[in-house]
Parts: C-alpha cells; sequence; structure tokens
C-alpha cells in the first residue's frame, strides 16, 4: 500500500477531533495541559523560587541528585545514590546487567515508580 493510500488511525483520527474540545477529556494519556504560569499559581514561594533557579539542560547521568532523594525518602532503608532515574522507557532496559545485579532498580517515570 502506498503512502497516498494508507488507511486513518481511528485512534488518532478521534482524537484529533475531540481532545482539545471535549469539557472532561477521560482518555488522554498525558498530564492535564497547563501553562507554565498556571502550574506556578499552585506553587509556594520556595517552589516558585526553586523553579526561577531551573536549568532545563541535561542532568547528571543518574539523575538529578534532589530527585533521586526525594524518591529514596519515600522507601525505608534507600539512599539517594541506590536510586537511579531514566528519561524514559528505553533506557533502563538497556542498563548492563552488572548494574542491575548489584542493586535493587528504582525505575521512574513521570507517573510512577517501580523497585525490581
Amino acid at each position: 500500500m502506498s503512502a497516498n493510500h494508507m488507511k486513518d488511525f481511528s485512534l488518532e483520527v478521534y482524537m484529533s477531533k475531540w481532545e482539545f474540545v471535549a469539557k472532561y477529556n477521560l482518555s488522554g494519556s498525558d498530564a492535564q495541559n497547563m501553562t507554565l504560569g498556571e502550574l506556578l499559581a499552585l506553587a509556594n514561594d520556595a517552589d516558585r523560587a526553586a523553579f526561577d533557579k531551573l536549568s532545563l539542560a541535561y542532568t547528571e547521568t543518574w539523575g538529578a541528585p534532589a530527585l533521586r532523594e526525594e524518591i529514596a525518602g519515600t522507601y525505608d532503608g534507600v539512599d539517594a545514590r541506590d536510586v537511579l532515574c531514566f528519561a524514559g522507557a528505553e533506557e533502563g532496559p538497556g542498563m548492563p546487567s552488572s548494574i542491575c545485579a548489584a542493586a535493587t532498580i528504582y525505575g521512574c517515570s513521570a507517573t510512577r515508580c517501580t523497585a525490581s
């Protein structure tokens, strides 16, 4: 089948039609859409100050130290050095098996953390 005759992807057609006009979008897989200003309006003074200093550049290889500290704090007996953060689902499985064998891996995504 040529590119000019490809069948429409029904889910994408549906989402294109309704995603931004539905009063309540219960089918989206992303976070609620809001502007940075709306997000910061929910923050306290300390959080807004932290955002003012936030760099959008790459972070350290194993994850931002502050993020690793926060994640470690949600587990008993876990130190930030035990936590490795990955940007997405592809990085974790590609990690060398020697690292996986040496530690419990806390895989983090935008929605949850799991221990394996």
